[in-house]
């Protein structure tokens, strides 16, 4: 089999395109809710071939309206009792809390706390790191 130049552009484009869906993941939207929601945002909005929107505000409005239309969809509904997944950014909360203590936190400590995905999460993992020693007082 003789190889063309646009029959290895085709097999590249579609090797390409099974690691980036490797890579980037697909949105499964029969359990969306065990997803963070940064990823849910992502997924949706890459499937429809567009980048999500930049700032906090406007990513958290894109979110919202995910999520409602997710519930709004009786086959993609979360069931009862789970709990939906709720926008937090944790880089923010991670800032707002350096700025507001002016600590230096350990290159590890810092991607532990921007790994949160909720408020929660992230006042365990800061209380985990950081235990107040009697002379702080």
């Amino acid at each position: 089999m003789k190889l063309t130049k646009s029959k290895l552009k085709q097999i590249i484009k579609e090797e390409l395109g099974r690691v980036v869906k490797e890579a980037t993941g697909t949105p499964r939207y029969k359990d969306w809710w065990t997803e963070k929601p940064k990823e849910i945002l992502r997924n949706v909005y890459w499937e429809h071939g567009k980048l999500p929107p930049s700032g906090e505000k406007a990513q958290k409005a894109a979110f919202d309206k995910i999520i409602a239309k997710l519930q709004d969809n009786p086959k993609k509904r979360a069931p009862e009792g789970v709990e939906i997944p709720e926008w937090f950014d944790a880089e923010a909360a991670f800032e707002q809390l350096q700025s507001r203590t002016k600590l230096n936190f350990r290159p590890e400590d810092i991607e532990h706390l921007k790994g949160s995905s909720n408020e929660k999460e992230f006042r365990q993992r800061v209380e985990q790191i950081w235990e107040p020693e009697e002379e702080d007082f």
